[in-house]
This record gives C-alpha cells, sequence and structure tokens, in this order.
C-alpha cells in the first residue's frame, strides 16, 4: 500500500509535516464504501469541546483506492460510539488482535487496522491511502 501519511505512536497520523491526534482530539463520523470504484473512505472530525485546538484541521479523511482487502468486525454497526482506541498494521495472515504491528516495522502488504471503541475495528488493504484535511 502506497500512502501519503505515517501512523505514530499508535494513535496519531504524520501527513505534509503535521501531526494530527485522532484518538485525543478527533472523532470517528464516516464509513463510505463505493463498491464500483473498490474505494473507501473514512472521515474524522475535530472534537469543537476540546479547547486549545485553533488552528487544527476540522476533518482529516483517509482515501483508499484499489481495495482488495476490507474487513468489520461482526457487531460493527451496532455501537453508535465509535471512538478511535488505536490504528496500526496486521500481517494479511495474522487474526490475533491483541497487538498491531508499528509503522517502523510494517511493510507495503499489512492490513491497515483501525481499532475503534468496544474492540470494534476496521481492517484494510489498497493499493493507495491518500489523507486529506480540511481547514
Amino acid at each position: 500500500m502506497e500512502k501519503n501519511f505515517t501512523i505514530e505512536q499508535a494513535i496519531s497520523i504524520n501527513c505534509e509535516d503535521q501531526n494530527f491526534d485522532l484518538h485525543n482530539c478527533y472523532d470517528f463520523k464516516e464509513l463510505k464504501f463505493e463498491v464500483a470504484t473498490k474505494t473507501v473512505i473514512l472521515a474524522f472530525e475535530l472534537n469543537k469541546s476540546i479547547s486549545g485546538l485553533d488552528g487544527s484541521a476540522t476533518s482529516i479523511t483517509f482515501k483508499f483506492t484499489g481495495i482488495d482487502h476490507f474487513e468489520l468486525s461482526p457487531q460493527f454497526a451496532n455501537y453508535v460510539n465509535h471512538e478511535l482506541s488505536e490504528m496500526g498494521y496486521k500481517n494479511p495472515d495474522d487474526t490475533d488482535y491483541d497487538w498491531l504491528v508499528d509503522e517502523s516495522k510494517s511493510t507495503n502488504s499489512d492490513h491497515i487496522f483501525f481499532r475503534l471503541a468496544n474492540d470494534e475495528y476496521i481492517r484494510l488493504h489498497s493499493c493507495w491511502a491518500v489523507v486529506s484535511t480540511q481547514p
């Protein structure tokens, strides 16, 4: 997977020389799967109740194109609270979700893994992954 970001300390991303703490400062808002184009979009919005975040991006969007693996945890749709707990990578054959591989040990073939509240998750792999931000 070619991408324009790195995952830092399992809770934030580094993109365009900026760091965005998705765990503490953003709320997961949208998951969209475009079947015809094999594209998945994940959107996070700045939690406006947190003070001191002036100047931070108001939204962060991940766009995964060329999806070749897409998986949601079995109870994903049953929970309203989808706060991000951590992010990382998993080897395609690894189904032990108790631990994640960090950026420094990941490979292009690893799946990206978003662990949410209640141990719900999104696991996927694509050809390209691009993060964009809105001021």
